[in-house]
């Protein structure tokens, strides 16, 4: 997947899966409740919790390039694809 440059990417988590990819310049990733990135996209006004999404979860055998861009307001929880959090 390439996204455009300059997107903001709300939601749950965003996955790649084995042998995918993702490419993304100048993009922000952040939960659908950060109202700081692109508004109140939810409609709930601050009731949001900006902290609500995974992040992002690249499989083995995928590729990953994120240049020039924002990984917001993930849960503090990282594994890798083996359940060993990453060093």
């Amino acid at each position: 997947m390439t996204v455009s440059l300059g997107a903001i990417i709300k939601g749950g988590n965003v996955d790649v899966m084995n042998g995918g990819t993702l490419q993304a310049t100048d993009t922000t990733f952040t939960s659908q409740g950060d109202d700081s990135a692109g508004g109140d996209t939810n409609g709930d006004g601050s009731a949001s919790d900006p902290n609500s999404w995974d992040g992002i979860t690249a499989e083995l055998g995928s590729t990953v390039t994120i240049s020039s861009s924002t990984i917001g307001r993930a849960s503090p929880l990282q594994r890798s694809a083996s359940g060993v959090p990453p060093r």
